[in-house]
């Protein structure tokens, strides 16, 4: 499994943004993991796909992955917008639940509609708590686009999982999450 996060793709891959081509960047990072990792089962992208979260931007970012013949899943960040995030017909207030033999990745939405923390929903944390209890034979993987443990860096840490302490008690009772 290859984890990718914040690529921050604008509607026109010419453009910069902070002095860089995302989409440029973007693509090395594909062709790096493709040289470094030639079997790959799966890649999940963390969010912030998008800077500019327009269904051009996202075609895209769709194409390109599809191209790759790589199983493919993504969850929102604070950049995107769920109205055109790719697949916006899969309910967001779901888990994404991801089977890789004894592996199980749950991908969590933690964006919220106009804002840069992040929050997991009751919802979803009442999902978890009921998946994770019939997964005690499988490892877990749990994955946001928000970190729930404060990094020591005062710019990151304001955009952190604003109830962290909510996912943290959640998953508390349950020793296979790695």
């Amino acid at each position: 499994m290859i984890q990718i996060t914040d690529t921050h793709l604008l509607e026109y891959p010419h453009l910069e943004f902070v002095g860089m081509q995302p989409e440029q960047s973007f693509h090395a990072v594909i062709d790096l993991m493709r040289q470094q990792h030639p079997q790959i089962d799966l890649i999940v992208h963390t969010g912030d796909l998008a800077q500019t979260p327009t269904p051009v931007t996202y075609n895209r970012y769709i194409q390109h992955m599809q191209s790759l013949e790589i199983p493919f899943f993504h969850t929102p960040g604070n950049h995107d917008d769920v109205a055109h995030f790719p697949f916006h017909e899969v309910d967001q207030t779901q888990l994404t639940v991801i089977e890789l033999g004894k592996w199980v990745i749950i991908l969590l939405n933690s964006a919220q509609p106009q804002r840069i923390d992040g929050r997991i929903t009751e919802s979803q944390l009442k999902q978890l708590h009921t998946l994770l209890s019939r997964l005690h034979d499988r490892y877990v993987i749990l994955a946001c686009h928000h970190h729930p443990f404060a990094m020591q860096s005062a710019w990151i840490d304001q955009h952190k999982l604003k109830n962290a302490s909510d996912l943290l008690e959640t998953v508390k009772p349950f020793s296979n999450i790695k």
